[in-house]
């Protein structure tokens, strides 16, 4: 069993924020090429992703960091728009014994969401424990109690309070559990992880509205938190865990909404119509 620890080696040390109220957004400016305020003469490659970076306010498909919202970049550097496939596997190798799970639940982590997977953990047999593998995101309150309950628990665990390096937790799970904010969901298409959602009750229900759209398209498992419990959750994770063809299934139902060049294409379109007004007005 592993000993819980903050996972430094992979920058699990920071908040990721899921759904910031106030996104931050890059600062870029083009080089002295304007004039008035029309911009002078043709962009170039690297000038038109510097330019339309510094319209995308939050915009987490362009984040330097899947996870993090953009930050504030010197003039000299063009932001990376695209993420390289080697991040995006294809397929999990489902033929392990060893079953998967990540565990998330935004920065201030969501403490049903700990206490559900906790108890569904608990209601395990010794040998269904000795085949799951957990990485947990937990939030900074809950982070002391819930080490204390894996140790209990006796199941293979690394825990974190925050990560803001996802791209390396994704591809080594089969199975995430987690809160349904926009950015996590797309990042979940991102690298094909099916999942278990369980919708923030707040904010205006759109969380709910997010995870009916992806269950609707059978890539999630929607729970909402007042039905939470953990025999439900830990009947749902034993049957994926056995049934990889529907795990598979959902892993294709969750990449048809994968874009991952789509900050790229918005810039370019965005680019082009800059040049199209530029042309018009000399």
């Amino acid at each position: 069993m592993s000993v819980p620890r903050l996972g430094s080696e992979i920058g699990c040390t920071e908040a990721r924020s899921e759904d910031s109220s106030a996104p931050r957004h890059a600062v870029l400016r083009r080089p002295e090429r304007r004039r008035g305020s029309v911009l002078a003469g043709p962009l170039g490659p690297r000038d038109r992703h510097r330019f339309v970076w510094a319209s995308l306010r939050g915009a987490s498909a362009v984040s330097d960091s899947i996870g993090n919202a953009p930050r504030e970049l010197p003039s000299n550097q063009a932001p990376r728009l695209s993420f390289s496939d080697s991040t995006c596997p294809e397929g999990r190798d489902l033929t392990s014994d060893v079953f998967r799970i990540l565990v998330m639940g935004g920065s201030q982590g969501a403490h049903r969401l700990n206490e559900a997977v906790l108890e569904s953990f608990s209601r395990f047999l010794p040998e269904e424990k000795k085949k799951i593998a957990v990485k947990h995101l937990t939030g900074r309150e809950d982070f002391g109690w819930v080490s204390q309950k894996y140790a209990q628990i006796g199941i293979q665990h690394e825990i974190f309070p925050f990560c803001e390096t996802m791209e390396q937790l994704y591809p080594k799970a089969d199975m995430a559990i987690t809160r349904a904010g926009a950015n996590t969901l797309f990042e979940l298409a991102l690298f094909k992880l099916p999942a278990v959602v369980v919708p923030y009750p707040h904010a205006e229900a759109h969380q709910r509205a997010n995870a009916e759209y992806f269950a609707s398209r059978g890539a999630v498992i929607l729970k909402e938190e007042n039905l939470l419990t953990g025999h439900w959750l830990g009947g749902q994770i034993l049957e994926l865990k056995k049934n990889p063809e529907r795990l598979q299934a959902m892993s294709r139902a969750m990449a048809e909404f994968s874009e991952p060049d789509a900050a790229l294409r918005l810039a370019e379109a965005a680019a082009d119509l800059l040049e199209r007004k530029t042309d018009a007005c000399h």
